[in-house]
């Protein structure tokens, strides 16, 4: 694992933990990439556009879970 270069954002999602499976941990790359860890997944982000494309996402999520309506399209 490389060298992290700056830490976005490292925190749990909600304060009771199931084994840490609530969170979520971002960081930038030396080269400019942003990763992102959560559970057992890891999401590279290469370019500017992904990065943003995926930080609105992210805004939309948490609108929707701060109103309450993150189980309303759960299948």
């Amino acid at each position: 694992m490389g060298v992290f270069q700056k830490i976005i954002e490292d925190k749990l999602i909600s304060s009771i933990p199931d084994r840490n499976a609530n969170r979520i941990y971002i960081y930038r790359k030396p080269n400019g990439e942003i990763s992102i860890w959560f559970r057992n997944i890891k999401i590279t982000l290469l370019t500017p556009e992904e990065i943003e494309e995926w930080s609105e996402g992210f805004k939309v999520a948490l609108e929707k879970f701060k109103k309450g309506d993150y189980l309303k399209n759960d299948i």
